[in-house]
């Protein structure tokens, strides 16, 4: 059968390169993912040059909160901007391609202009388990009443 070169053309869903783009924005948001590569995106903002850096993986699954209720990461090929406290995580553990890694956005700090803090552990490191020290290294999650007010 010919390849239809005209539908090809004016479709709308095509893969992207880097997947769809993960967004870490209310307390809570997390995610398990396999380490794929980190990139450096260059721009010129008002004439400065600025550094973005940018996590390319593979989304194994995950929790996004919405309205103060958790829903479920839709998992696949992701890609996800780090932020000064996340990119301190990634510079401190300096991971490798395939490391599985679960990381979550622990809270927004008001009095650092909104600065994101994150915790995050190590899963898996060159194909092999990480032992968890202790069950209190990832504090468990719990929704924000500041978050289920805001539902209502």
């Amino acid at each position: 059968m010919p390849i239809d070169l005209q539908a090809a053309l004016r479709a709308s869903k095509l893969q992207t390169s880097s997947g769809t783009q993960w967004k870490f924005q209310e307390i809570g948001d997390q995610i398990i993912f396999r380490f794929l590569g980190q990139r450096t995106i260059v721009s010129d903002h008002k004439g400065e040059t600025k550094e973005s850096y940018l996590v390319d993986c593979e989304i194994l699954a995950g929790e996004k909160i919405t309205g103060g209720k958790a829903k479920k990461a839709r998992p696949g090929k992701a890609s996800f901007y780090l932020s000064t406290d996340s990119k301190r995580c990634f510079d401190g553990e300096n991971p490798a391609v395939g490391d599985v890694w679960l990381l979550r956005l622990s809270a927004i700090r008001p009095e650092w202009r909104n600065m994101k803090e994150f915790a995050y552990t190590v899963l898996e490191r060159e194909g092999k388990p990480v032992a968890l020290d202790d069950a209190d290294d990832i504090p468990e999650f719990e929704v924000p009443a500041t978050a289920k007010k805001a539902a209502r």
